[in-house]
């Protein structure tokens, strides 16, 4: 009998408490609601939201994908680095002054780790390229 009350209610309300109930309802989410919720409402808004969202996509791809080659780029030149690193060491316990930059080691360097630096090289010269 309750609900039939409430229907009846519901029925007898004029069009100008309709829109009141109506407003009430938007008020009540604008003042629960984050801003994001409010602003996705307007199509240019969700439009432009998802635009960005997808660069930012782009981007995450693209400093993951350099960051790899980074590591790369860095594993390739290891060995080149641990031959400095041993040249200054052994000056150091000599006392003798570092060589100069264009000073070639005694250590020589295995094909693989040539190759390794040639590939890793080109890879990244060819990035650039295109």
């Amino acid at each position: 009998m309750a609900d039939t009350d409430k229907l009846a209610a519901a029925d007898a309300r004029t069009p100008e408490q309709v829109e009141i109930d109506r407003l009430r309802s938007e008020l009540d989410h604008f003042t629960k609601s984050g801003i994001i919720e409010i602003a996705v409402r307007n199509p240019n808004v969700s439009s432009w939201m998802v635009e960005w969202e997808n660069r930012a996509l782009k981007a995450e791809a693209t400093i993951t994908a350099l960051e790899a080659e980074n590591k790369r780029l860095r594993e390739a030149l290891e060995p080149f680095a641990e031959a400095s690193r041993k040249m200054d060491e052994a000056c150091e316990s000599f006392k003798q002054p570092l060589p100069p930059d264009d000073y070639k080691p005694a250590k020589t360097f295995n094909h693989g780790e040539l190759r390794a630096a040639r590939r890793a090289r080109d890879i990244s010269r060819n990035r650039r390229e295109s």
